[in-house]
């Protein structure tokens, strides 16, 4: 896990904008980045699952998207693959949080609608 500034390189030119958005409402409600966004392009239907490592607490997590997508959907499973917690709703910023024990969570990202032949995404994590 990481927390603190991400570093300039480490999102495509076309998600800055949404990620800088993203941080600031997450510290505005007392949140810090515990990771460095995990970067993905992806076509409609297409789906990535990654883990995340949390510490007990509360955890949010969010998925952005850049201006070619319109629909994200997220769930955040157990180590057994329940799901704990999900966004189906239609948005491109997706967002979950939960309350839980340290440990490791799968995170499932699906595009759902994107108007290029891939889409770019990114998976970001707070606590």
């Amino acid at each position: 896990m990481m927390a603190g500034a991400v570093r300039a390189d480490a999102l495509p030119s076309d998600l800055h904008r949404v990620y800088s958005q993203q941080a600031t409402l997450t510290r505005n409600f007392g949140y810090s980045a515990m990771m460095t966004p995990q970067v993905f392009y992806l076509a409609a239907g297409q789906q990535i699952e990654r883990q995340v490592d949390v510490v007990s607490g509360e955890t949010m997590v969010q998925a952005i998207c850049n201006s070619e997508c319109s629909d994200l959907n997220l769930e955040v499973m157990d180590a057994s693959g329940w799901v704990l917690v999900s966004d189906m709703a239609e948005n491109a910023v997706p967002v979950a949080s939960w309350w839980g024990d340290a440990g490791s969570y799968r995170v499932r990202i699906t595009m759902k609608t994107c108007a290029a032949p891939t889409c770019t995404a990114a998976l970001l994590g707070f606590n």
